[in-house]
């Protein structure tokens, strides 16, 4: 055995001390300690991929390919999406549940106008609201509930 490394581990033991933390629930924080937790767990759309499967989901349902897109989550009007027809069915009526929870204004607006351009624009309207939504203290409050997040008086995350 290395006596060196077997002295290093000995002292390691003995340097270590235990610190005292207070935890609280985000609903036990004050308001800047909860906009601190908002600014670190909500950094980005946490449905962002299930988003990007459900357009591509309901483009091959359709029958267009998904050639482009760059959505910017909280600002749509910013965004777009291209594409280009394969084997476009415009006239078919399609199933509501392509993927998951997004999938209503894709389906719900085709059934009812046949227009991608509406679909995809009511999409990123309902993405738009969805990604301010998880700003929303009982959004907050329900994520870190069901995570079991605890932070510090600070608002950081333990």
């Amino acid at each position: 055995m290395n006596k060196g490394l077997f002295k290093e581990t000995i002292k390691n033991q003995i340097d270590m001390r235990t610190i005292e933390v207070s935890v609280y629930r985000y609903d036990e924080l004050n308001d800047k300690a909860q906009e601190n937790v908002k600014h670190t767990l909500c950094t980005e759309y946490l449905d962002s991929y299930d988003a990007i499967e459900t357009l591509k989901k309901f483009a091959d349902e359709i029958g267009i390919k998904i050639t482009d897109y760059e959505i910017d989550w909280g600002y749509t009007n910013r965004s777009y999406v291209k594409w280009e027809k394969t084997h476009y069915h415009h006239t078919m009526f399609i199933k509501e549940d392509l993927y998951g929870w997004l999938d209503y204004p894709l389906t719900k607006t085709w059934n009812k106008t046949k227009s991608v351009t509406q679909c995809i624009s009511e999409f990123l309207s309902e993405i738009e609201k969805d990604y301010w939504s998880q700003f929303e203290d009982e959004y907050i409050t329900d994520m870190c509930d069901a995570n079991d997040y605890e932070f510090t008086v600070q608002g950081e995350l333990i």
